[in-house]
């Protein structure tokens, strides 16, 4: 049976901070709020888009943040792929890990349309076995690492979820499948442990190969 390793998509393959920070001062001046630093809109992803607009819209009703999350969802899907990049030494190892045998999954909460145009943009899409979006289920819940090693006909004990954040880390937990915390993302692992941490993508090849 394969082994497969599950990657986080937001601060763990790409960098997608430009991107996200524009589409959300675009949602906050959608209901009249002013722009925030890219660092003030980044604190605020990490469970969804829902969560979000949530997040950026302190204040605002619920109507209001239904119109939010719409123009966030329209200024996302035109321009996800215009500042998005993937880390120095992802795509390197990607092809160190298939190389290794290993299946490659992304699971995410970012939409699935959003998630597959930036992989593709970013010549990624054609490495991976399987990937699963936040249009249902979501991290922590387990839901996503388990459909994906099911998908890959492989055991979550034999398995990895890599990510920068606690959603990543709670749900490989919950999921049965050992862990590794990437310090080069802009999540946060607050107070979930994990079974191995990296601060270069070249560390999680060395991590999985037992080193």
């Amino acid at each position: 049976m394969s082994a497969t390793i599950i990657f986080d998509l937001d601060g763990t393959l790409m960098d997608t901070r430009r991107d996200l920070a524009q589409a959300g001062n675009h949602a906050r001046a959608a209901v009249g709020l002013p722009e925030l630093p890219i660092e003030a809109v980044i604190a605020c992803v990490g469970e969804g888009a829902d969560k979000l607009i949530e997040r950026l819209s302190p204040g605002c009703s619920a109507a209001q943040r239904v119109l939010a999350l719409a123009a966030f969802k329209r200024f996302y899907g035109e321009h996800c792929t215009e500042q998005t990049v993937p880390y120095a030494g992802v795509p390197e190892m990607l092809e160190a890990l298939r190389d290794r045998g290993w299946q490659l999954a992304v699971a995410t909460n970012k939409p699935f349309s959003f998630s597959r145009r930036i992989l593709e943009h970013a010549g990624l899409w054609a490495r991976l076995a399987g990937l699963r979006g936040g249009d249902g289920a979501k991290k922590p819940d387990p839901t996503q690492l388990r459909e994906l090693f099911a998908e890959t006909a492989s055991l979550p004990a034999a398995g990895w979820m890599v990510g920068d954040h606690f959603t990543d880390l709670a749900a490989a937990h919950a999921a049965g499948c050992r862990s590794i915390f990437c310090r080069w993302g802009f999540g946060e692992a607050r107070d979930q442990r994990a079974d191995a941490t990296a601060d270069h993508p070249a560390d999680v090849v060395r991590i999985v190969d037992g080193g």
